[in-house]
């Protein structure tokens, strides 16, 4: 398959790009293999697990899109796609099981439906993708919010905890987006808001303290950027991006004003079209 170039937009690609880093560790286990793919600590087994419950539901979200195409041939893409099912039946019997064991079913006619059912989605149904740059800041914006939540002494520790454990799961969704997309990066941030929401004495305990400004920056920041990938052709010089009506609320409870960003110029949700990416670096 050299040259031939996969959009990363959709799930089908994504996990054409997952199951190439992944013979990249062949001659080791599974287990080690796939924490390397998934930038995971190999002794974190939640973490391998979550990820690899992940990489499961991916699987079974290509047929479910591909077949909702059905004035183009969804049948011709997912010929072969039972080998990446069966291979993906694996991710259950993870541990033990040597890489060369594990990928023994993938066979270049699955990898060929992989591409295929890749162009159809890219073509009929891309999804939104935030660029490596905007991604890159708002990891960093979420990693400063970190520092300074736990260096702050006016914070209770149910409300320090409940801002730590939804700051990492959106910086844990975020960095990987381009394995799993960015509905886990929504789920992340629907849950914090909703959290606040579902516990308003959180919010009176923010109110008044020296991160409760940073914390709703990170809040808008990624709101906006969900916003712009997915409706990027709405966006004009007269209708800038501006966060949902939930956050603009909780900004309203949380008594901080909203300082909304210039509107750059209207573009494209952004394609990685390329080669087999590196894999994440574990703890990285």
């Amino acid at each position: 398959m050299s040259g031939i170039k996969v959009a990363n937009n959709n799930p089908a690609g994504r996990l054409f790009f997952m199951f190439a880093n992944a013979k990249r560790f062949s001659e080791g286990t599974a287990w080690n293999g796939w924490a390397k793919v998934f930038g995971v600590d190999p002794a974190a087994k939640p973490d391998v697990m979550r990820a690899a419950a992940s990489a499961i539901e991916l699987i079974a979200l290509v047929p479910q899109q591909v077949n909702a195409l059905v004035d183009d041939d969804p049948a011709v893409a997912l010929i072969n796609f039972h080998e990446v099912e069966k291979t993906g039946g694996n991710f259950h019997r993870l541990a033990g099981m040597p890489m060369k064991n594990f990928l023994m079913p993938l066979q270049e006619t699955g990898v060929q439906s992989l591409i295929y059912c890749s162009s159809l989605l890219s073509r009929r149904r891309p999804e939104p993708h935030l660029d490596k740059q905007a991604t890159a800041e708002l990891v960093e914006q979420v990693r400063l919010l970190i520092r300074d939540v736990l260096l702050v002494h006016q914070l209770d520790p149910e409300t320090r905890d409940f801002v730590l454990r939804h700051l990492a799961t959106i910086e844990r969704t975020l960095k990987e987006q381009p394995l799993f997309g960015v509905r886990p990066v929504e789920q992340a941030l629907d849950e914090t808001v909703g959290g606040l929401y579902r516990k308003p004495h959180l919010i009176e305990r923010l109110r008044g303290t020296p991160v409760v400004a940073s914390l709703l920056g990170v809040v808008v920041a990624v709101d906006i950027a969900l916003n712009m990938v997915s409706n990027y052709q709405a966006i004009t010089a007269d209708k800038p991006p501006s966060p949902t009506p939930a956050v603009i609320e909780l900004s309203r409870q949380c008594g901080v004003p909203l300082e909304l960003p210039v509107a750059p110029a209207p573009r494209p949700p952004a394609e990685d079209v390329a080669e087999p990416l590196a894999p994440a670096a574990a703890g990285s």
